[in-house]
């Protein structure tokens, strides 16, 4: 896109710009079928354990409050994690 923030250079700044042109509503026909992609249709894995009445992956996951790049974690953290 024209005047678009390049990842790395204007890193802060890419947050408001997809912010201005993405929602989390669905509001558009054409955008059904992406969208019904992206969403969680219980089935029996659900509730794999008898008795257990709630989703086990823990659906629905509420949008989150606000844009935010995340980055893969770095070797270092991961070993880390790993030791704790």
């Amino acid at each position: 896109m024209k005047d678009a923030p390049q990842y790395g250079k204007n890193t802060n700044d890419i947050a408001k710009f997809v912010d201005r042109y993405v929602a989390c509503k669905a509001d558009s026909e054409k955008l059904g079928d992406l969208v019904n992609l992206q969403r969680h249709q219980h089935s029996k894995t659900c509730k794999k354990k008898q008795g257990n009445k709630i989703c086990r992956f823990k659906f629905p996951l509420p949008p989150i409050p606000r844009t935010m790049i995340l980055e893969p974690l770095s070797d270092n953290t991961l070993n880390e994690m790993q030791r704790v």
